[in-house]
């Protein structure tokens, strides 16, 4: 089985030093780190030689999140410039600590099936209201232009193509 033995070579730093001084990256084009990392050297360069094991990072709900993307296969098209709405995997989770809360002595598992049968409850009377009012259109197209249209509109110039054409006679 083949793999990267990039590590063993050297350190970021020595690869972009190797490649400054043979002239392959210009000196303009150097890493904003570089200089700093120059002037202000680690005490201890870490060494994949070493035998320390490597720490896992895990927050608290990355066991919820895996258990659901593995049992739930979502179909759903994210948006990810439209932060006013959550992702169904947001939500599940949110409704899981809120379940979590409420039910202290409980497994797990338990709350997970909990969360699970309230996302499915709030689901369909989501779409008994839905059908009940049926007003705007609930597209993908929509969804970005209405994210768009909330976004930065501080920040966005105001041209004007009557502005331009005057300018250049």
């Amino acid at each position: 089985m083949a793999s990267s033995r990039l590590e063993r070579v050297g350190t970021i730093y020595t690869r972009v030093r190797g490649l400054l001084k043979a002239g392959a990256l210009r000196p303009e084009d150097k890493p904003i780190w570089y200089d700093i990392y120059e002037a202000f050297p680690p005490k201890n360069l870490a060494s994949t030689e070493s035998n320390e094991p490597l720490r896992q990072i895990f927050y608290a709900e990355d066991e919820i999140r895996s258990r659901y993307h593995k049992e739930k296969v979502s179909t759903e098209t994210v948006n990810l410039q439209d932060t006013l709405r959550p992702t169904k995997c947001q939500q599940f989770i949110s409704k899981y600590h809120d379940i979590e809360k409420e039910n202290r002595g409980k497994e797990a598992g338990e709350l997970y099936m909990l969360a699970l049968e309230s996302i499915k409850m709030q689901a369909t009377t989501d779409m008994i209201k839905a059908e009940e009012v049926t007003s705007g259109d609930t597209s993908l197209a929509a969804s970005f232009k209405n994210a768009f249209n909330t976004s930065d509109k501080k920040n966005r110039s105001k041209v004007r193509i009557a502005d331009i054409i005057k300018d250049a006679d």
